[in-house]
C-alpha cells in the first residue's frame, strides 16, 4: 500500500472522527448524535478494513472495524431516519437487522465452503456475499427513497435543502460503490478505483466536517434539529393577513379534514406560494412538518367529539375518517402520539368524569 493511499485513507478517518465529535457535543437529541457519530464509525471502518486484511493483521483488535464496516448500510438508514424524521424512534426489528448484517459479513470472512468440491461455485463464502450486498443495496435504497418522499411535508427549509444533498450527492455515490462491488463480486478491485474511492469518501467527509462547523459559530445548524417554536420577527402585513385567512380556513372550513390535503393544495386556497406558507406554518406557528399540523387540528376536534356523550356510539373509524384520515393505523398513531392514550382510552377517560 502506497504512502499516498494510507494518507488519503487516515486524513479520511481524521475527518470523520472530526464529524463524529461535533454531532456528539453540539446537537441537541442524544439518539441523532450518537447514530451520527456510529455511521461515521461504520464509514471510518470501511476506510481501514482493506489495510487491516492485506497488510496489517492486527488480529482481535479488528473485529470492531469488520463490525462496524458490515454495519454501514444499516448506520446510513438509521441515521437518515433520523435526520429527516422527527418522530424517528429505534425499533426492535433495527437492532434485528443490524444482527443480520454483522453476521452475515463474518460468515463471508470466516465461513468455510458448504461444499468440499472446490469445482462448486455456490458455497456458503459467495451466498453470505451475495446477501450482503443485496441486502445492503435495498436498505440503502430504502433510506433515499423515504428522504426524497419526506421533503414534500417538511417545513425546515434547510433540512429541505439537505434532503437534495442527501440524496443527490451521498446517496447517489453510496449506490456507486454498491454497485461496484455487486459486479466485482470478491475480486480485488484496481488500484487505481480503490485509490479514487478513497479520495471521493474523503473529500466528502471533508465537506460535511465544514458544514458542521457552522454549529461552533452560533449560525443555524445546518440540519436545523431543535425543536421549532415561532420565531419572533418584526411583523409582516402580508404575514399577518396569511396568517388571518389559515385561520379562517381551519376554524371555519375546517381545510384540515380534507383527505390527503398537501401543502401545495393548501397554498392554491390561501392564493399564495409554498415557500411562504411553509415559513408561515414552520417559522410562525412552530411546526416542523406538514403532516404534524394536519394531526393537531385533526386530533383536537376529534379529542372534542370523544368527550361528546352525544356521540358515545359513533365509532371511533367514522370520526377519524370525517375528519380527513383514510385507515386507523395512522389515526391511532397520531393520536397516541399526541394524548399519550389510544382514543378508545381517551374516550372512556372523559366519559367517565
Amino acid at each position: 500500500m502506497s504512502t499516498v493511499e494510507i494518507a488519503i485513507r487516515f486524513s479520511g478517518v481524521t475527518a470523520l472522527a472530526f464529524i463524529a465529535v461535533l454531532w456528539l457535543r453540539d446537537v441537541h437529541g442524544k439518539q441523532l448524535g450518537i447514530l451520527v457519530a456510529l455511521f461515521c464509525f461504520s464509514i471510518a471502518s470501511y476506510l481501514l478494513c482493506p489495510p487491516m486484511v492485506r497488510e496489517w493483521q492486527l488480529g482481535i483488535i479488528e473485529v470492531p472495524f469488520f463490525i462496524g464496516c458490515y454495519s454501514a448500510a444499516v448506520f446510513f438508514f438509521l441515521m437518515s431516519r433520523a435526520i429527516f424524521d422527527d418522530q424517528f424512534q429505534l425499533r426492535p426489528w433495527n437492532a434485528v437487522l443490524l444482527v443480520i448484517m454483522i453476521a452475515l459479513g463474518f460468515w463471508h470472512r470466516y465461513a468455510e465452503s458448504m461444499n468440499s468440491d472446490t469445482n462448486v461455485a455456490f458455497n456458503s463464502e459467495t451466498v453470505s456475499l451475495a446477501l450482503h450486498q443485496i441486502l445492503s443495496l435495498g436498505i440503502t435504497v430504502s433510506a433515499l427513497v423515504l428522504a426524497r418522499k419526506g421533503k414534500a411535508s417538511d417545513l425546515v427549509e434547510s433540512r429541505r435543502k439537505f434532503r437534495d444533498v442527501f440524496v443527490g450527492v451521498c446517496g447517489g455515490y453510496i449506490l456507486i460503490v454498491l454497485v461496484v462491488e455487486i459486479v466485482l463480486r470478491d475480486q480485488t478491485a484496481p488500484q487505481t478505483l480503490e485509490l479514487i474511492n478513497i479520495a471521493a469518501i474523503f473529500l466528502l467527509s471533508f465537506v460535511f466536517a465544514i458544514m458542521m462547523t457552522q454549529l461552533k459559530s452560533g449560525l443555524e445548524p445546518v440540519f436545523a434539529f431543535k425543536k421549532s417554536s415561532a420565531i419572533s420577527s418584526p411583523t409582516d402585513p402580508e404575514m399577518e393577513k396569511q396568517k388571518r385567512n389559515l385561520k379562517q380556513l381551519i376554524e371555519a372550513r375546517f381545510i384540515y379534514r380534507q383527505e390527503g390535503l398537501s401543502i401545495g393544495q393548501l397554498a392554491a386556497e390561501l392564493d399564495t406560494q409554498e415557500y411562504l406558507l411553509r415559513r408561515l406554518i414552520n417559522g410562525e406557528l412552530g411546526y416542523r412538518n406538514f403532516n404534524e399540523f394536519l394531526n393537531f387540528h385533526r386530533i383536537t376536534e376529534i379529542q372534542t367529539k370523544l368527550s361528546n356523550p352525544e356521540l358515545v356510539k359513533m365509532p371511533i373509524l367514522t370520526l377519524a375518517m370525517d375528519c380527513g384520515y383514510s385507515s386507523l393505523g395512522p389515526f391511532n398513531r397520531a393520536f397516541k402520539e399526541q394524548t399519550g392514550v389510544t382514543p378508545k382510552e381517551y374516550r372512556a377517560q372523559k366519559l367517565a368524569l
